[in-house]
């Protein structure tokens, strides 16, 4: 998504971010071998916390990101990493 369609439709954009990162973080996630549960236990949230971001499914302000960055420092990337390999992943 470009940055004059994000700004035409903000919650457009969250949408599709969410998304994008959340389906990024479940195929790291389940890449390394880390069930919902343990990840949940990792960073202190329940697993269908996790499940919900790995889907997209935030509340209206988004993703909660200081779960975020926990998820994905366990997974060995960092947050500017993610949102890149996220948006071309999902730009392919």
């Amino acid at each position: 998504m470009d940055l004059a369609t994000a700004q035409r439709d903000p919650e457009a954009y969250l949408a599709w971010f969410c998304q994008a990162v959340g389906a990024a973080l479940a195929r790291r996630r389940e890449a390394a071998g880390i069930s919902a549960y343990k990840m949940g236990r990792l960073v202190s949230v329940s697993d269908q916390a996790i499940l919900n971001l790995e889907r997209g499914c935030v509340g209206k302000n988004g993703p909660c990101l200081g779960t975020v960055i926990r998820v994905a420092l366990h997974l060995g990337i960092l947050v500017p990493e993610l949102v890149r390999a996220a948006a071309a992943e999902r730009a392919a």
